[in-house]
């Protein structure tokens, strides 16, 4: 009986025992809740990230420096929501104003692009236009990116759409179990953390007060994250928030940063700037100095009661003298037409003598004598002329012109290139620099920059909203309200901040009448100088000039665009020039493979018409491919294409046009229409006869090896080594045609294989002329014939006897060796293949030779 007594009160007590665990286990659960709900509460994780958490910004020990990346990358991989979304663009934009190389991918794109090569990293930096993109992402990207990221040492930035929603929660879980994100919408406190006194663009401890402003924050009190800036309620009593964070990658060792926001809002851009230069260790970085140069242009030149008076000179004087304050030895550019001195008012005929009283004061550069538009004058003698007009004025005046630098009247003649103003520039003032704001183009802003022409440094000129029509606050477009927010954070501040080298646009009225200009450029360098750690400076436009292209080498070669493309480029282009006479066509190459003999089929038609011969260029103009030849301009480029008559076709052939790497771009931003045709043989064949073009041209190295100890050869001699690369690396086909295929689409793209045209010209050439919508037609059964003696078709001549091209084509060589044979076939199996699969996938019929190339056999 004890006994069992005994054993129910075991059991008993296991069971009190188990239920005593169980509710120990309970509680344990509920008061890890309770925890967690106050561990993420605003109020304690801010007062954890406001007052413990020190600016770490570019201290070594932060993840996310790139590691074993191309060290010629600096380019970023953007994440999209789409092509057109607004923040998306905003962050292109800012790429591009700094010159930074990107690639976007939008969410919906089937594959992540390629992110290595060679065992190195292809992408510097990924930046998500929002954050819940990356949160859409399937796991298998997920994975991929941050393996990436954590592998080669890349950074991420995320920005966050403040207009999006939360799901209704308060609160989302970011990444790590402590990082958490929030938004709210009432006015606020936004500050720059003041600790944070190294970053490089943004200076530390402003504040900027946002009536009824969407924000997001962030939550943590992880050591991992510190802030760059807070945003704090008005009427909140607790601690600032944390709106933009940089994550030290010490929970997953990849350096990352959260924007609070888009770039909708101003600061943010400026934060942006620097979290890219902390997360690259400063690969990616902008100078820390900015060159403001105001240039005040028709000077004397204005309406009669709107033009400057003595008053105004004062103040502009004085203008002057404040700005200094914020740019050392700033000086006034003023730009001067003297046949208008003295033709305003008693009043306004004062302020013309005053600035003449005042001359040493400032820098003069010359404007034309009397406004002329240099592009209406074809002489150069005649604009020179004019031009020393004005030279006598300044002298008889004592105005002290600076020579190396002017600038056109509406920006006439600069750009596109007015050869005429070019050469009076330098023939009466030594001009070495001039600037305008229509290369390549007005707009998008962003895209202005710079190139050198016949000797003379063309700089990017700005606007910054004031024209010759823009005198009074009341009748400013749009309100004076728009100028202000321009000022404070907005496009004119952002010029600054986007560029370098700023060279401002102003007109003579903007400085008297309500002094829009004064008022304008006092407050910019204000604004600047209290949210940015920027250096400004000040300095001639001559040595301004050196300074550009030193940042921007690549400037130094201008791109040459069609004038009959933008429509103000064609209000200030001669009315003599035409886009109508340059090329619809161009035969690319490459060369050896009988592009001559298309050239001469084509041209043989009567409604064609072709370039002039050049003897330098063997008859080809090869402007697209040669450097040099390329700085003449279009207008040289045009004159090689006489109006003649009514003509269907304008065309061009030059063989070196198809392996140039510059060549695509160029011919895209001149001639973006141009048909483009390709004539291809076997690459080992194309080799063999250019060895052989050079034996018949006495070239030494090709008489002192033969064919076979130069393709082979693996000697470091300079010559024989160049002679080995223009042997074979045309015969890279499908990396040449995609070079082409980046600019153009499939559809101006004609290929010819070039084996099958040797000996059946007449359908092919029927084929063209349908592409080239040649008219009219005509049957080339009629226009060529074969002859015996040269092995190739002609043109049938009046006599209906063969008119060949000359001995220089088609000769005969003793025929490539089998073995030689064989290591093209090697050689060249990899790029052949590339072509293969290129070509079907443009629906156009692989060549034969391509397919036995590769032991196919014919569809």
């Amino acid at each position: 009986m004890a006994s069992l007594f005994i054993r129910m009160s075991h059991t008993k007590l296991r069971r009190l025992l188990l239920l005593i665990g169980v509710l120990c286990v309970c509680m344990v659960y509920y008061i890890a809740y309770i925890y967690d709900k106050q561990k993420w509460s605003s109020k304690s994780v801010e007062h954890v990230a406001s007052q413990t958490l020190p600016c770490y910004l570019g201290r070594q020990q932060d993840s996310g420096i790139p590691r074993n990346v191309h060290p010629q990358s600096n380019k970023v991989l953007v994440f999209v929501e789409s092509d057109y979304s607004q923040s998306g663009q905003e962050i292109i934009t800012v790429l591009e104003s700094h010159r930074i190389s990107y690639r976007t991918i939008v969410r919906t794109a089937k594959d992540l692009p390629v992110l290595t090569t060679k065992s190195q990293g292809v992408y510097i930096l990924l930046v998500f236009e929002d954050v819940f993109l990356y949160a859409s992402l399937d796991q298998w990207r997920k994975d991929t990116l941050m393996k990436y990221c954590k592998d080669f040492g890349v950074g991420m930035i995320f920005f966050s759409n403040p207009q999006g929603d939360l799901g209704g929660r308060e609160q989302l879980q970011l990444f790590e179990h402590s990082l958490y994100i929030s938004m709210g919408h009432e006015s606020v406190e936004f500050t720059i953390n003041p600790e944070c006194t190294n970053l490089g663009v943004t200076k530390s401890g402003q504040v900027l007060h946002l009536p009824d402003h969407k924000y997001i924050y962030f939550i943590s009190n992880h050591s991992s994250f510190y802030p760059l800036s807070f945003i704090k309620p008005i009427d909140y009593n607790g601690t600032r928030r944390m709106s933009t964070i940089i994550d030290r990658g010490l929970l997953d060792g990849i350096g990352k940063a959260f924007i609070g926001g888009d770039l909708s809002f101003w600061v943010n851009k400026l934060l942006f700037l620097d979290v890219m230069s902390h997360l690259t260790g400063d690969i990616i970085s902008t100078p820390n100095f900015r060159y403001i140069i105001v240039d005040i242009d028709d000077i004397f030149v204005g309406a009669v009661g709107i033009r400057m008076r003595s008053d105004d000179v004062a103040h502009l004087i004085d203008t002057q003298t404040r700005i200094r304050e914020f740019i050392p030895g700033f000086t006034f550019n003023l730009g001067f037409s003297g046949k208008y001195f003295l033709k305003g008012t008693p009043e306004e005929d004062e302020g013309d003598m005053a600035l003449i009283q005042s001359a040493d004061r400032f820098v003069w550069f010359c404007h034309m004598w009397g406004h002329e538009q240099p592009h209406l004058i074809n002489s150069s003698a005649q604009l020179a002329t004019i031009m020393r007009k004005n030279k006598d004025f300044a002298f008889s005046k004592g105005i002290p012109v600076s020579p190396d630098y002017s600038v056109a009247p509406h920006h006439s003649g600069v750009y596109p290139v007015h050869q005429p103003l070019y050469a009076a520039w330098r023939s009466v003032w030594g001009v070495r620099v001039t600037s305008t704001e229509e290369y390549p183009h007005l707009r998008p802003e962003h895209r202005r920059s710079g190139f050198i022409h016949d000797g003379i440094k063309v700089l990017p000129r700005q606007t910054c909203g004031l024209f010759t029509k823009t005198n009074h606050y009341a009748s400013f477009p749009g309100g004076w309200g728009l100028m202000e927010t321009s000022i404070r954070g907005g496009r004119l501040f952002q010029t600054v901040v986007d560029n370098p080298v700023n060279i401002f646009m102003t007109h003579f009225t903007n400085y008297g009448n309500d002094r829009l200009a004064p008022y304008t450029f006092t407050q910019l360098v204000e604004v600047l100088s209290n949210w940015t750690n920027l250096q400004l400076r000040w300095t001639h436009p001559a040595s301004v000039a050196d300074i550009y292209f030193k940042l921007f080498p690549s400037q130094r070669d201008p791109l040459w665009t069609n004038p009959c493309d933008d429509h103000r480029h064609l209000e200030i282009w001669n009315p003599e020039k035409s886009c109508r006479h340059l090329p619809q066509l161009l035969i690319l190459g490459p060369q050896k493979t009988g592009t001559t003999a298309l050239y001469n089929f084509l041209k043989s038609h009567k409604s064609t018409r072709v370039n002039v011969i050049l003897e330098s260029t063997f008859e080809e103009p090869q402007f697209f491919s040669n450097n040099e030849i390329y700085r003449r301009g279009i207008d040289w480029y045009g004159s090689l294409f006489p109006k003649k008559g009514n003509v269907s076709l304008v065309f061009e052939k030059s063989a070196t046009y198809f392996d140039s790497s510059a060549a695509p771009e160029r011919v895209k931003a001149l001639l973006p229409k141009a048909k483009l045709v390709v004539m291809l043989i076997d690459p080992g064949n194309r080799a063999y006869s250019w060895y052989q073009h050079q034996r018949a041209h006495n070239d030494p190295t090709a008489l002192a090896f033969t064919f076979e100890e130069i393709v082979r050869s693996n000697s470091t001699s300079r010559k024989l080594r160049q002679l080995r690369n223009r042997c074979l690396d045309s015969g890279y086909y499908a990396d040449h045609l995609r070079s082409w295929l980046k600019f153009f689409p499939p559809s101006q793209l004609f290929v010819i294989d070039g084996e099958y045209f040797r000996n059946n010209p007449v359908p092919v050439m029927n084929k063209l002329e349908k592409f080239s919508r040649l008219k009219p037609h005509i049957d080339y059964n009629d226009k060529l014939i074969y002859s015996p003696n040269k092995g190739f078709y002609c043109i049938r001549g009046s006599s209906a006897q063969p008119v060949c091209l000359g001995s220089g084509k088609g000769r005969q060589y003793q025929p490539m060796s089998e073995s030689l044979r064989e290591y093209f076939k090697k050689l060249y199996y990899q790029s052949n293949s590339e072509l293969y699969s290129l070509l079907v996938k443009l629906n156009i019929k692989p060549m034969s030779w391509l397919q036995s190339s590769l032991s196919l056999r014919s569809p």
